[in-house]
């Protein structure tokens, strides 16, 4: 008969939590990378947009959200593989290191679609 002194143990990590933790893995990285390739086109787009603008602020934290994709792709993987390894908790694992980025990269594209949309191509449009 258990009782509550007994030691609780960690739970089982199976071959299909490494697989989907590996696909999240591969999916953040290639997040990432997609990210790091926005970042000379945000360096000429926004350089001129903080030159002119009456409020550099709002384009400056834009220029950093939209250039911030390799570092959220950095944290969900960091995360994700802490919480897989260290905490012995694969779901948490494999949901951090996908869903970090993805959040990130879900953001930007309805953020460039409302630009391309609303605004006519101009990235500071009601600023």
């Amino acid at each position: 008969m258990r009782d509550g002194l007994d030691a609780v143990t960690a739970p089982r990590i199976t071959v299909l939590a490494v697989v989907a933790m590996v696909v999240a893995s591969l999916v953040a990285l290639v997040i990432g990378w997609a990210g790091f390739q926005l970042w000379i086109p945000n360096v000429i787009t926004f350089s001129n947009l903080q030159a002119v603008s009456t409020n550099p602020n709002v384009e400056q934290a834009l220029y950093i959200y939209l250039s911030a994709g390799p570092l959220m792709a950095g944290a969900g993987l960091v995360l994700g593989w802490i919480a897989f390894l260290i905490f012995r908790s694969p779901g948490a694992g494999w949901r951090l290191t996908l869903f970090i980025p993805l959040i990130w990269a879900v953001s930007v594209l309805v953020y460039l679609a409302l630009v391309a949309t609303v605004c006519e191509g101009r990235f500071a449009c009601g600023l």
